[in-house]
């Protein structure tokens, strides 16, 4: 697949940074070709005059550029959120590296593809790409920065989950290895967080279960994020499983949790007995009381949760069927379709994001709730099969499609997704409230 990909950027003139960015960049001495930055780690330098952060940031980037640069072969190339052209050009004779014109506002700003692509919230912001793919190494570049001066550990590539998985844990009886030919079960939580607090208690319902009915297939591992030992201990102390020791909480934990992508807790990843990935988010699944071991969907109900694929409404486009108002027929075919539709997103992503996930509601539930109020449509669906495509990294937007008595639910779904997909701007397009 690797070769295969190197291949595809040959025969496209290893563009896929022009693409990005454009093909010519703001330098210090006139513009400069993108193409003559292929072969360099590229560092996309989000930043702005008026962000406080991002003034005390920049001289200690500067600094590590002119430092690394030669022997490190990356190139940083400013992305602005400044809200006038001169606040740029001021701001930006402090910076010794490129930029992204401030005339392609397409690109720069929060809102713009860039910041949209890489889901930029706030500033300053770092994000590493691969040389050869301009795959993400991290969008933690500024913590990297700051925290390895010398660039020893640049650029920054996380840790794979071979190399994060624990070794040395403890249980009730003190020390343990991880466990072999189980099914592991990795619980990232907190005495301090609420959520936590509530799932805990059926987590250990759900165990407890298990091992009464002779069920000794699964174990699960407890990766703290509390603050403190005494914390920790209290909180543990009601967990009949195994734990990381609090003292790894910031090695190992905080590994496993930059290699997995946790962004929140509580947070349950399924591995199996080879310590394969299964499911990085099984937390629904404990709370529905699904059948163990957890398979995640290609296509999920709302009211199980809103991540699928690895991936969720927040991250990717997203198509949830509104399937409430539909017979027992249509909604069995509407479904069929999107399992079809979702396999082949699946079987196209590789070890990226889907292009988009797919969802339904089939019945009303608080999730489903809450989107149609977010998105002011509460009224209006009522009685009708509708698709709704959530595009939220673009500030917010999502497109409508109600289908009418004689619409054919299921040939009305792909003309809906094939348009939005090669004809996005023919559609309607609302913003969120």
């Amino acid at each position: 697949k690797e070769s295969t990909l190197h291949l595809v950027l040959r025969l496209r003139g290893g563009n896929w940074l022009s693409e990005l960015v454009g093909e010519q960049l703001q330098g210090k001495d006139g513009d400069v070709d993108t193409a003559t930055l292929e072969g360099k780690t590229i560092l996309l330098y989000f930043s702005a005059h008026w962000c406080g952060p991002c003034r005390r940031f920049t001289p200690r980037l500067a600094e590590f550029y002119n430092t690394h640069k030669a022997s490190k072969d990356f190139e940083v190339i400013f992305v602005s959120a400044d809200r006038t052209e001169a606040e740029f050009e001021g701001y930006y004779k402090e910076h010794p590296w490129l930029a992204v014109k401030y005339s392609d506002s397409e690109r720069i700003g929060f809102s713009g593809t860039l910041g949209s692509k890489y889901r930029v919230e706030g500033i300053p912001n770092l994000v590493i790409l691969d040389a050869a793919t301009g795959a993400t190494i991290t969008k933690e570049g500024v913590q990297e920065v700051y925290g390895d001066a010398s660039a020893e550990n640049f650029p920054y590539r996380p840790p794979t989950l071979a190399e994060s998985m624990p070794t040395s844990l403890i249980g009730k009886d003190g020390p343990a290895p991880l466990p072999e030919g189980k099914h592991k079960l990795f619980y990232f939580s907190a005495h301090w967080c609420p959520p936590c607090k509530r799932f805990t208690p059926k987590l250990i319902e759900w165990y407890n279960k298990r091992k009464a009915a002779g069920n000794d297939d699964v174990e699960v591992i407890f990766m703290t994020n509390d603050r403190d030992q005494a914390s920790f201990e209290e909180y543990y102390g009601d967990m009949p499983w195994l734990a990381v020791p609090f003292e790894d909480r910031h090695t190992v934990v905080q590994k496993m949790s930059k290699a997995l992508g946790v962004q929140g807790i509580p947070t349950l990843v399924l591995f199996d007995a080879e310590n394969n990935l299964l499911n990085n988010d099984c937390v629904p699944a404990v709370t529905n009381d699904r059948p163990f071991p957890f398979v995640p969907p290609n296509v999920i109900d709302v009211a199980d949760g809103i991540s699928v694929l690895g991936a969720d409404i927040n991250t990717v486009p997203a198509l949830i069927a509104y399937l409430q108002y539909a017979d027992d027929d249509d909604q069995a075919a509407v479904v069929e379709k999107l399992e079809e539709m979702a396999l082949a997103v699946k079987e196209s992503m590789g070890e990226g994001e889907p292009s988009m996930i797919f969802l339904t509601a089939k019945d009303e539930s608080r999730t489903s709730r809450k989107i149609l109020e977010l998105t002011g449509q509460e009224d209006k669906i009522e009685g009708n099969i509708t698709y709704m495509i959530l595009h939220l990294q673009d500030q917010g937007a999502y497109y409508l499609k109600i289908l009418d008595e004689s619409d054919d639910p299921v040939e009305s779904l792909t003309a809906y997704v094939d348009t939005f997909r090669s004809n996005k701007s023919s559609l309607e397009k609302h913003q969120m409230k």
